[in-house]
């Protein structure tokens, strides 16, 4: 079947999702949480054993526990019932470019991101052709959102990329606080990327090329 010129195929389960995937080895897994026979987390589990492929979770309630345990469990993205089909479609593309750069950008020590430039090794930050100074930590925050470009991050991973094993018990306020900062010193420009908040999720950095799709 096409859908809007991607060939889709579907499965009514998780055990058919499984032997369907090794069959056909996807671009990219839509995983409705709303299986009959195997749990969402279980099944995005296995998938992750077997492909790299981007995986996008479908939800019915964003604010459950398992779908934040997917994405920490490796899920690119979300989407809530019911969603528009143009919203889906440009998850879709995102996470699409993202695999084609993703092992790329993992190991780059420079980073290109709209108008940022992203110097891993020289702890450095170029907006628009000017040096920026930034803090240890904040940097280390603005690279774990650089590396994961529109894909959504969790509180608890972006936790691990700020702290390590020394994350504080309730890390959200000064998460915020850390993300607060990171804005400011970013701004705003036609080809500034933005940090964008899902809510009681985490957040994500959005490229202009993103927005303007």
């Amino acid at each position: 079947m096409s859908v809007r010129g991607h060939v889709v195929e579907q499965a009514a389960s998780g055990a058919e999702a499984l032997d369907l995937a090794k069959v056909i080895d996807p671009d990219l897994i839509l995983l409705d949480l709303g299986l009959p026979d195997i749990d969402g987390l279980d099944l995005c589990r296995h998938l992750r054993l077997q492909h790299s492929c981007p995986v996008i979770v479908v939800t019915a309630d964003a604010l459950e526990d398992r779908t934040i345990a997917l994405l920490d469990l490796g899920a690119d993205d979300y989407v809530v019932k019911p969603y528009r089909m143009n919203e889906l479609l440009a998850r879709v593309r995102v996470a699409l470019r993202h695999r084609l750069t993703a092992t790329a950008v993992l190991d780059a020590p420079i980073i290109e991101c709209g108008d940022l430039i992203v110097d891993v090794d020289a702890h450095q930050l170029i907006i628009a052709g000017t040096p920026v100074e930034m803090y240890p930590r904040q940097f280390d925050l603005l690279v774990a959102l650089v590396r994961n470009e529109g894909r959504v991050m969790t509180y608890a991973a972006l936790a691990r990329a700020l702290w390590g094993l020394e994350a504080p018990a309730n890390y959200q306020y000064p998460l915020r606080t850390a993300i607060s900062k990171l804005r400011k010193t970013l701004g705003v420009g036609p080809q500034r990327p933005t940090v964008d908040t899902e809510h009681h999720v985490g957040y994500r950095l959005v490229a202009p090329t993103s927005r303007e799709e």
